[in-house]
């Protein structure tokens, strides 16, 4: 008996597409919006020196931790701007890093001043440190708030991906508070258990062609 080209193809077929086609298991984008620890009214709260939410971490080595504003207009003159996190301290550091680690990519964050009618432009520069070595950074100029501080978008550029950490800005004198960072997980080639499947048919009707195909050679 002859064996066509067409019968073996069959089960290299489905082996070359099982091989072909694993999926790519891409981590849903992140946004740290910072309402869990939103307050309607009253005084400016106190977070505390960690802070996690959406699968990603800041913390402060800063003695008096992470703070936000309350909403009240006429306790902290105007200087809500909305859900959001600062630093509290003069001269203040943070970092953001992946719970459990692995690289990650931000893409963009909301920056606003503390307070409302008191300073002019102000710039803050960020810093990513890169898995492997090296760091990129980019600095975003808040324009000056004239009345009632308001959350204004900046982007970060293409280079800030594989990240295994980001360096907020130093807080300074003039202070800054920032909301909605958002964060990207790194693509992951993973088989999806219907590919693996199909590559042990494929492997198994390989198998079997060839067995037949010696047993009628012989």
């Amino acid at each position: 008996m002859r064996y066509s080209f067409g019968s073996l193809a069959r089960p290299l077929a489905g082996l070359s597409i099982a091989l072909a086609v694993p999926s790519a298991a891409i981590a849903q984008p992140a946004v740290m919006t910072f309402t869990p620890i939103a307050c309607a009214t009253g005084n400016s709260n106190d977070v505390g020196s960690t802070y996690t939410e959406s699968g990603f971490t800041l913390f402060t080595p800063d003695a008096f931790g992470f703070a936000t504003w309350c909403a009240d207009e006429a306790l902290f003159g105007g200087s809500y701007a909305g859900p959001g996190m600062f630093i509290n301290t003069t001269n203040g550091t943070a970092s953001l890093t992946k719970n459990g680690g692995g690289p990650f990519s931000i893409n963009g964050i909301e920056l606003a001043h503390l307070y409302g009618g008191q300073f002019g432009a102000q710039s803050f520069t960020f810093i990513g440190n890169v898995f492997g070595g090296g760091t990129v950074s980019q600095t975003f100029t808040i324009g000056p708030q004239v009345a009632h501080p308001t959350f204004a978008p900046f982007l970060f550029d293409a280079t800030w991906t594989n990240l295994a950490s980001v360096d907020f800005a130093q807080q300074v004198s003039t202070y800054y508070q920032f909301t909605n960072i958002l964060l990207n997980g790194t693509a992951t080639t993973v088989p999806e258990p219907a590919s693996i499947a199909l590559l042990g048919t494929g492997l198994v009707g390989v198998y079997g062609a060839v067995r037949r195909h010696r047993k009628h050679s012989a």
